[in-house]
């Protein structure tokens, strides 16, 4: 690599760690603020103390996915239970993030493409504002990045035997594929969809592509395996997590009434409940492991706070069993409402392009660039296949979550750097002059179109339904 794209991205990655390490400061909250991240601190705190990962002693649990725990518990090991620690690394993952985004930025468009998206992506204040809070949207970027950048490397890697070089960047996507699915469940699909994308190329022997698929596709299984072992033995599933039935059916279940508090939970929930008074404690930012009761931290608590016919079903279940209730729930829902459930998931994939965050505001970053993605992906896939196969395949994967379960601005964070990639390349064209070609005028104003669209259907009601 030259000075003149070296030099740059140092720059970059300065600048991008200074400004997510005071927005890490700034925007700090103590965990018990929020619930999700209230949940991890309590599960790195129970690694600590040798309770496995845990609730407490004698609860272990798979409602988390276990990565970002045990990363946090690293941190409390070496310097104690300070937050502020967790945030500080949480920056340097991010600006690692930002730097790899735009060395992608370079590889497929060239230095103009690579600073825009240096400078796009290292003040893009949804993603910084979640470096100073313990949840797993940060790390899941960094593990993103660097697998886009192994595979954009193994798809450019051609050759004519089945044992080659890019066969080592396959192995490496995916076990950072596998990592992120430790991190965040949805990422398994991305194993599938790049497998699906290295079958489907031309310029290799139909076995040289067969061999380099079956390799990331065993390496992606590799970091999971153990999990999915425990869980097995635990609780006689080997699920990841047990939040995906949770959210299949009430990120998908949008009738009001069935949240109408009318039944009555089992005694020994309101007894917990009592007891830890979770909101009263998040108030004060009091300690995480009396804002939540072990007896709580499963799919039974979010069941229990539904009407009785939704307690009833739930009444003495495993954690396991629990989830798989979800999922027979979501789908009952789903076949009872075929028109409803369809039309709403393409209204969430459509959301994914507009530029409002969770709390309601819009993003500037986004506001800027996600006019010009349709643009950047069609320069990207027609001047480079390979980058354009390799970015389009994880992207495919944001999508087809928010068609399953739910638009939510949180789950888009992690894809955000990808997105203002294509956008970053749509900008240095059209600045560059080629709303000359046909083509690059259709598909600007194609993503203008659907900005348009997407924003007006956010804005008209709540930026989470």
């Amino acid at each position: 690599m030259d000075r003149e794209v070296l030099r740059p991205l140092v720059l970059i990655f300065l600048v991008s760690a200074l400004i997510a390490s005071f927005a890490a400061m700034r925007f700090s909250e103590h965990p018990s603020l929020h619930w999700d991240a209230a949940h991890y601190a309590l599960l790195a705190r129970n690694l600590v103390e040798g309770n496995g990962f845990s609730n407490g002693p004698g609860h272990p649990t798979a409602f988390r996915p276990p990565l970002y725990p045990t990363v946090v518990s690293l941190v409390f090991r070496a310097v104690g239970e300070r937050y502020r620690a967790v945030y500080l690394l949480q920056a340097v993952l991010y600006a690692l993030a930002v730097t790899g985004s735009a060395l992608l930025a370079y590889r497929i468009a060239g230095r103009r493409s690579m600073l825009l998206t240096g400078i796009l992506a290292s003040v893009n204040p949804s993603a910084l504002g979640l470096t100073g809070l313990l949840l797993t949207e940060t790390l899941f970027t960094f593990l993103l990045v660097c697998s886009l950048l192994l595979l954009n490397g193994a798809f450019h890697r051609y050759s004519t035997k089945v044992l080659s070089p890019g066969l080592l960047h396959y192995a490496g996507a995916g076990l950072l594929f596998g990592a992120a699915t430790l991190c965040r469940p949805n990422a398994a699909a991305w194993s599938l969809l790049a497998g699906a994308a290295i079958l489907s190329r031309r310029r290799e022997a139909f076995g040289i592509r067969l061999a380099s698929a079956v390799v990331l596709l065993i390496t992606a299984v590799i970091p999971v395996v153990p999990w999915m072992m425990r869980n097995q033995e635990l609780f006689g599933s080997p699920c990841i997590a047990t939040t995906g039935g949770l959210n299949f059916w009430d990120f998908r279940h949008r009738d009001l009434v069935a949240s109408s508090f009318t039944g009555t939970p089992p005694e020994e929930f309101i007894r917990a409940n009592s007891l830890a008074q979770q909101r009263d404690l998040a108030e004060r930012g009091g300690d995480v492991s009396r804002m939540m009761p072990v007896y709580n931290i499963c799919p039974r608590y979010f069941a229990f706070f539904y009407n009785q016919a939704t307690i009833d079903r739930f009444t003495g279940l495993s954690e396991t069993e629990a989830d798989r209730e979800f999922y027979r729930m979501g789908l009952e829902y789903t076949l009872n409402h075929p028109v409803r459930v369809l039309l709403e998931s393409i209204q969430d994939v459509l959301r994914v392009f507009s530029p409002l965050e969770r709390s309601g505001r819009v993003n500037p970053i986004l506001f800027i660039a996600l006019p010009f993605i349709l643009c950047g992906m069609y320069l990207v896939r027609k001047h480079d296949a390979a980058a354009g196969a390799a970015l389009g395949t994880i992207l495919l994967s944001l999508l087809i979550t928010s068609f399953l379960i739910r638009y939510e601005p949180r789950y888009r964070i992690p894809f955000e750097p990808l997105m203002i990639i294509f956008s970053s390349v749509g900008i240095a064209a059209v600045t560059a002059g080629a709303l000359k070609e046909k083509k690059v005028l259709v598909f600007t104003a194609a993503g203008f179109l659907l900005f348009a669209a997407a924003s007006f259907m956010t804005l008209s009601g709540p930026p989470s339904s």
